[in-house]
């Protein structure tokens, strides 16, 4: 395959995982409103455009960190684009859920499970999944500066 036929072939996956979702769900944390798409979603999206063995992902690394009463995990995504094996790494992590009278962790595997999903959702966020979801809103421009932008 030439180098266009491959730029083609990229630009076309790309378009197909970087596609946005037909629904979302949203949720306020540290009094911020964020959007997101479920790890369900990420795997699906991932499994029918790469294909179930197009795709793997891996927990480097894990831990509890006891300061910010969090799991974390370190995962890698590896994803195979016609042959050329792109890889990616991320953290994700997710709040230990406590018992409200013992204050004893309730399932540390879940946690676990939680920062896992995080990592992969992340990872394949680098390769277009949900990207468009962490776009920021430009910051307003001064009257100077939207002065030369207009002649420019």
């Amino acid at each position: 395959m030439d180098t266009n036929g491959k730029d083609v072939y990229f630009a076309d996956v790309y378009g197909k995982l970087a596609a946005p979702f037909e629904s979302t769900f949203k949720d306020v944390r540290g009094g911020v409103e964020l959007e997101y798409i479920t790890g369900e979603q990420c795997i699906s999206r991932l499994n029918e455009t790469l294909g179930v063995a197009g795709w793997s992902f891996t927990i480097k690394e894990h831990g509890i960190n006891a300061e910010a009463d969090e799991a974390w995990v370190l995962g890698e995504l590896s994803a195979n684009f016609g042959g050329a094996i792109v890889v990616r790494q991320q953290f994700g992590s997710q709040k230990i859920k406590r018992s409200r009278a013992s204050g004893i962790p309730l399932d540390i595997g879940f946690d676990l499970k939680g920062a896992a999903t995080d990592a992969l959702k992340k990872c394949a966020m680098l390769l277009g999944v949900g990207l468009y979801l962490s776009k920021k809103e430009a910051p307003p421009v001064s009257g100077e500066a939207a002065m030369v932008r207009v002649r420019s």
